[in-house]
Formats: structure tokens, sequence, C-alpha cells
């Protein structure tokens, strides 16, 4: 439907005297609040509000998907094709899964991020897309109600100790940025991080430290051929139960 330039939203219409066209629409659809609350934040925005179109102030009150990076979803993607590739599409949706595997395995691929190494040592995939993966695995069984919440155990329901915690600590970053204040360093003393190296400087300025390719011989390589392995249950070599059938020696 299209209206004409007598049924324009400007600022001569409030909450009590909403435009005719508006008054109507919100009748036959049911959207009366929402219709209302349009006009209300739409009235005395003027000429800067595009086109003074009552429908983006009800688009801007709903998810904002459009702030999601397509970089992020591009890198997790990566992480989520590794895992179908592995375990099969979908698979925390058709069967239940721990939190606590996928919150270790997020801080075990951001750890080795953090550590400088950007790519994975078994297939060269991005760590930082499995950690995402992780997340977005989190997120989504927790959605459709498969999530096994085996989060460390607080005597709250809420978990606020820890948050505590860090509340009665952080006074102490400032009482000892103060206390050092006037601590003089010697000559080689200094902050070292990734940038303090000649590759890490390379690829602060290059953006190359994070999706920096692989050389060849690192992905995909074949792997060398294995041992025949006993029977499962027992490890001959060291003469004990073997609990998973896929532990690597």
């Amino acid at each position: 439907m299209t209206y004409g330039n007598k049924d324009r939203l400007d600022s001569d219409y409030t909450f009590a005297n909403p435009p005719k066209f508006l008054q109507q629409d919100s009748a036959a659809s049911g959207h009366a609040a929402d219709v209302r609350r349009a006009v209300e934040l739409t009235a005395g925005i003027g000429a800067g509000y595009p086109a003074n179109n009552p429908k983006d102030s009800i688009g801007r009150s709903k998810l904002p998907l459009s702030l999601w990076p397509a970089s992020a979803t591009a890198v997790g993607c990566l992480g989520l094709l590794e895992g179908k590739i592995k375990y099969g599409r979908s698979n925390w949706r058709a069967s239940p899964v721990s939190a606590s595997v996928y919150i270790d395995a997020l801080l075990r691929h951001v750890s080795l991020y953090s550590e400088g190494e950007n790519l994975s040592s078994d297939v060269g995939n991005l760590h930082l897309g499995n950690a995402l993966a992780c997340l977005a695995i989190l997120v989504d069984s927790a959605a459709h109600g498969t999530l096994v919440d085996d989060r460390q155990y607080t005597p709250s329901s809420t978990g606020r100790e820890t948050r505590d915690l860090f509340a009665r600590l952080t006074p102490m970053v400032q009482q000892l940025q103060d206390t050092l204040a006037g601590h003089i360093r010697n000559a080689s003393d200094k902050d070292w991080d990734r940038r303090s190296n000649a590759a890490g400087q390379r690829d602060h300025v290059s953006g190359e430290g994070f999706i920096k390719p692989p050389p060849p011989e690192a992905v995909c390589a074949p792997a060398p051929q294995a041992a025949a392995q006993p029977p499962y249950g027992v490890d001959q070599k060291n003469s004990m139960i073997r609990s998973d059938p896929y532990h690597k020696n």
C-alpha cells in the first residue's frame, strides 16, 4: 500500500494523534503498539530521519543482524566445516552435547592463538575459526535444547561468586599502578609481545599474522602409516586399559 503526501508523517502528529493511515493499519493488522511506538520515536525528528518512515523505527527495535561482520562468518564457517567433515553436520542438534567439552576446546584454541599460533597443527585450520565454531555450537545447542549444562558448580544459581571476586580484586590494579608509578626499570627491561620479533612486526603491519596461508607441506600432509593397534580396551605397549579408542600415545 502506498500513501499520498497528505498522509506523510511529520512533527504535527503525536502519540495521541497519529496519522489516519496509521490508525487504520494498526486496527487491521493488530500492531497498534508498534505503530504507536513508531509515531513516538519519529515525531519531531524531522528531515534528518530517512524518509520519516515509521517502519524504520520498528525495524531498529529488532535484532540488528547486519552488525555481525561477514569476516567472522567466513572464518567461523571454516571451523564448522571441519566439524561437519569429522562428525557430521549439525550433530549437536541431534544428540546432547556437554558445555564443558566446547568450553575446553574454545579455551585451547584461544590459548594457542594468544601464544602466537594461528593455525591448528593437525589440519591447518584457523584457531579463531574453531573458537567461533565452539561458541556457535554452545549457543545453538542451548537454543535447541540439546546442551547439557555441566559448567562449574557454584553455590548460587547465578555464579555471582566469581564476579564478586573480580569486583574485589579490581581496585588492586590501580593500587599496584600507583605504588609502582616511580619505579625505574633497567635499560634492558621492556614489555615484550609478538611485535618484539621480526616475524611479529611483519605480521602486525601486514595483517598476515591472522589469515596467513600455511606452507604447502604443513597442510593435509599424508599421515605416516600407523602400526596395527591392539584390540580396543587393551594397550599391549603399556599394559593398561584404553578408555579412548582414538587416544594417541
